[in-house]
């Protein structure tokens, strides 16, 4: 099962939104709460990024100071707005190499074997030079499976910078003073996928910070701070079991990918979890909380510890090359947050509607494209090969384009294409997502051909039969030898 789990790492929403223009960045000032505020008194600006920022002109054992650093918590900031880009212009085809006789009859009889790989196949191919050369049943919608990523690595990219992180921070909501506080620590989250319990990139780590920056004993309670994200801890049309045995339960706050069977309340409050895990951590690095674990947020604070994930696109590797269902989740409700400052999957595939609307004519409202979830596990999610095969050649048009190829898997080397199209036709040649559920087997990505440049492919299985794998890579080989 190369995609249903995911390789550790290491957004219900019909297509039918119109794509929209760019909406201004929010440059307003907030009052500062009543309490505390900026040095002087003066207002906090509202920060143009939606993750907790460091105010101008304070200092703090973050920046490699002496003081802690004073932060505006998520609930009073203005998410950054995700600006559409422009269209692009996909670049044209000429026909100028049109296939001989031979490539023509290698292709149909390739597609003949696939045929018989499941209920139902569609294959979508084109080619530099030439645009479309093969079209089954190209614009039937059916289950993509992983290859649903795709879209979402697409939009994130367009969205969001590249060096994008996914930070949990930890906020002292008042005076520490002889290494007490009598207000709350407060852990915020901010949907890293990526965090774990211990470790160098943890909880632990987090509370050394705390215990770092002088706190030995908190008189108030941990409160968890979750309100980046919903708190719909799986997607419609997931099956019941996805909940902790293969993806874990989706949260703003993570801890290892939210699969921590030790505490009975994980599958249905992972952040409270989280928070319990937290305490224990604080403990051990010689902090105490004597007020317990409750949920809460941070209006205004000082930030005692950091934690941020890999940038974007080392997530977006963990998406595609690794099929990370957990990341591709989380990484469309920040999506959503960013969109409308609520992290829905609702509005995170909204977000990303809105943005493939506008690359090179993607029509995904049109066909009965359907996108549920991120990562392809929904039951419900539905998208035409025509569909992702334009997405594929539309990200060629982008300025990101080497990093989404990158990310991909490489066939006979990387990812979940390691042993798979191992032979000289397809090795190191074909770059892929894979796709696989009990209903569904999809392969969408690049083949490199000497005379007609990229080829651009998705194939789509539906009810696939026990030797629909190796259907599928026979024909990609056979593509590849005949291109």
């Amino acid at each position: 099962m190369p995609d249903r789990g995911g390789a550790p790492i290491a957004l219900l929403v019909v297509l039918a939104v119109a794509a929209c223009g760019a909406p201004a960045t929010d440059t307003r000032t907030a009052p500062v709460p009543a309490g505390g505020g900026a040095p002087g008194g003066t207002a906090v600006e509202r920060p143009p990024d939606p993750s907790l920022v460091e105010v101008t002109g304070t200092t703090g054992p973050l920046a490699g100071r002496d003081e802690p650093a004073l932060f505006v918590a998520t609930s009073t900031t203005v998410p950054a707005p995700v600006t559409v880009p422009a269209p692009a212009d996909c670049a044209p085809t000429d026909g100028r190499d049109p296939l001989d006789g031979t490539a023509t009859a290698a292709l149909e009889s390739a597609l003949a074997d696939l045929r018989g790989a499941g209920g139902r196949v569609a294959v979508a191919v084109a080619t530099e030079t030439n645009g479309e050369i093969v079209a089954e049943q190209p614009d039937a919608a059916m289950a993509p499976a992983s290859n649903q990523k795709l879209l979402v690595a697409h939009a994130a990219l367009d969205l969001l910078p590249a060096d994008t992180t996914l930070d949990t921070v930890v906020v002292a909501t008042g005076v520490i003073a002889g290494g007490t506080t009598s207000a709350d620590l407060v852990l915020v989250g901010g949907g890293d996928p990526t965090l774990t319990r211990s470790g160098p990139h943890s909880l632990a780590d987090l509370a050394r910070q705390v215990r770092a920056a002088g706190i030995t004993r908190v008189e108030g309670r941990l409160l968890v701070d979750d309100t980046r994200y919903d708190r719909i801890v799986q997607p419609d049309g997931w099956p019941a079991s996805l909940a902790l045995a293969n993806v874990g339960p989706l949260s703003a706050v993570v801890v290892d990918r939210n699969r921590d069977g030790t505490d009975p309340g994980t599958a249905s409050d992972p952040a409270m979890a989280a928070g319990r895990a937290f305490v224990a951590e604080l403990q051990a690095a010689g902090v105490e909380v004597t007020g317990g674990v409750a949920r809460g947020t941070a209006a205004l604070g000082l930030a005692v510890a950091r934690a941020s994930s890999p940038p974007l696109r080392d997530l977006v590797v963990a998406i595609l090359s690794g099929s990370d269902n957990l990341a591709a989740e989380l990484l469309v409700k920040e999506l959503g947050y960013r969109r409308s400052g609520a992290g829905t999957t609702s509005d995170g595939l909204a977000a990303a509607v809105a943005d493939l609307g506008q690359v090179c004519g993607l029509a995904l409202a049109a066909g009965g494209n359907r996108m549920v979830d991120g990562s392809g596990l929904s039951s419900h999610d539905r998208l035409t090969a025509r569909t992702i095969r334009q997405a594929l050649d539309a990200a060629r048009t982008r300025p990101w384009f080497l990093t989404f190829q990158g990310a991909l898997a490489v066939a006979g080397r990387t990812g979940t294409l390691a042993t798979r199209l191992t032979g000289p036709s397809t090795a190191g040649r074909v770059r892929a997502k894979t796709g696989s559920t009990g209903a569904a087997l999809a392969l969408s990505g690049y083949l490199t051909s000497t005379r007609h440049g990229t080829v651009t492919f998705a194939v789509l299985v539906d009810r696939p039969g026990p030797g629909a794998e190796a259907a599928v890579d026979r024909y990609v080989s056979a593509m590849a030898a005949a291109l």
